[in-house]
């Protein structure tokens, strides 16, 4: 179990392998259980705008959750080769950091600015439009 920084929801992880969002003022459940683990869920994590929940577990993915909507955010992260025992944001939320039992820690960087500049370095030119609509849609094109 984890409590929202606003102190106003908690997130409560189950033997069924579901995360339940719970009203704290009420204890009322809010919307269907989140489903996305295939095994015990160890560590779950809200970022400091209480936007988004991460959880992990023995299962070895990270997932994040759009508190709003009760979706995922994207596909599990597969990158642990052990159980996954605990995350934490960084203060910004920029930053997610993920540990295994096995003691290996990944820092997954959820900053789009960097990840844009990331990707024009990897290319090594700008991006075309048509490269630029496929993987940065979101965003005006420059």
């Amino acid at each position: 179990m984890t409590v929202s920084p606003e102190g106003k929801i908690e997130a409560v992880a189950n033997l069924d392998h579901t995360i339940d969002i719970v009203d704290i003022a009420t204890s009322t459940i809010l919307g269907e259980p989140l489903r996305g683990h295939t095994d015990i869920i160890r560590s779950l994590v809200f970022s400091p705008d209480c936007m988004t929940l991460a959880s992990a577990g023995n299962d070895m993915v990270v997932i994040l959750w759009d508190i709003a909507t009760q979706q995922l955010l994207g596909k599990p992260f597969k990158a642990h080769g052990s159980v996954v025992v605990s995350l934490a944001f960084s203060e910004d939320g920029r930053t997610l950091r993920s540990r295994s039992e096995d003691g290996q820690t990944i820092a997954w960087d959820f900053d789009f600015a960097s990840w844009r500049a990331h990707a024009c370095t990897i290319a090594g030119c700008n991006l075309t439009h048509k490269e630029w609509r496929q993987y940065l849609s979101d965003e005006v094109y420059r």
